[in-house]
């Protein structure tokens, strides 16, 4: 057991503690012992301590199969060297890095037609932030950039107001932990079991916001860090003129991991430098726009890369 570190075996009961809110009705046991290991660095002396604990399963077959959230949310509170903790420790170092008053991303559209076989042409609608989509005609079986999109953003943000602070800070004992769709979006459930991640938190924030006749509005968008791009959501509030964005819970759980530096950063930091708002609310990123096909979403890849820097 010492293989694994002291400290990880120790955070275990704490961590299935807290999984174990979600209720069973949530969970997919779809992912074997074998995938843990592979997806998420999940050793198999971690899963039997996980086990020990009461992280959930499911026999099917012959196979003991686990929720796919469930092993997330190990990944990424145990600092195992999964893939999962490492996205956000791109995030804090890009947060991080020295750049000066403002930094430019560019986002790339990468895209073809999910069913090629057919000739001639496809036609796309791209979003594009606070604009209408863009049309796009490409050869079918071709992967090619559909759009490149920039984003000038701020490296300094203005400090929240006292209300703000106050309406973040009365939300302080709820905990960061990914959850599936749709339980993320559930308000009641969030609040009643204390845990939630950017989705939920987001709405609420905004909502509550509101209600105190602060300006605030919800963000639907990309982090940028070359060469990724994540999706997120985030609450923003309007401080002198300029939109702000939050995230405490996810703030307060990258402080609490080490991957932010408690001395420079708080729950009320912003990560705008590194947000990119695409839109008010979730929205497909690439939609085909032609008799063919309809308007069925296509997928699409991001690739993030500096302009400036």
């Amino acid at each position: 057991m010492t293989a694994l570190g002291e400290e990880v075996i120790e955070a275990v009961p704490e961590i299935v503690a807290k999984v174990r809110r979600v209720p069973d009705r949530a969970r997919q046991f779809e992912v074997s012992a074998t995938a843990a290991v592979s997806e998420f660095r999940i050793v198999p002396a971690l899963l039997e301590q996980l086990r020990r604990f009461g992280l959930p399963s499911r026999r099917v077959g012959g196979d003991e199969l686990f929720d796919r959230y469930d092993l997330l949310n190990v990944a990424l509170n145990l600092d195992i060297g999964s893939a999962q903790r490492k996205v956000l420790s791109w995030w804090a170092r890009e947060l991080d890095r020295p750049y000066g008053d403002f930094h430019t991303y560019e986002l790339e559209y990468i895209a073809s037609c999910p069913d090629p076989r057919h000739p001639g042409t496809c036609d796309y609608r791209v979003l594009r932030p606070d604009r209408p989509r863009l049309s796009a005609t490409r050869s079918a079986p071709d992967p090619s950039t559909l759009h490149r999109e920039s984003f000038t953003l701020p490296r300094i943000w203005p400090d929240l107001p006292p209300a703000v602070q106050e309406l973040i800070e009365g939300f302080s004992r709820l905990s960061y932990l990914r959850l599936p769709h749709p339980l993320c979006w559930d308000v009641e459930f969030i609040l009643a079991s204390g845990i939630g991640d950017c989705a939920g938190m987001s709405r609420i924030l905004v909502d509550e916001g509101r209600k105190r006749g602060l300006a605030a509005r919800f963000s639907f968008g990309k982090s940028l860090t070359p060469p990724f791009a994540s999706t997120h959501y985030w609450a923003e509030f309007m401080v002198d003129g300029i939109w702000v964005p939050v995230d405490p819970l996810l703030n307060g759980a990258m402080i609490g991991w080490g991957l932010l530096n408690a001395s420079r950063w708080t729950v009320f930091s912003s990560l705008g430098g590194i947000m990119a708002r695409l839109a008010r609310g979730e929205r497909d990123l690439v939609l085909h726009a032609d008799a063919r096909h309809g308007s069925r979403p296509v997928p699409v890849h991001l690739r993030a890369t500096h302009l400036t820097g």
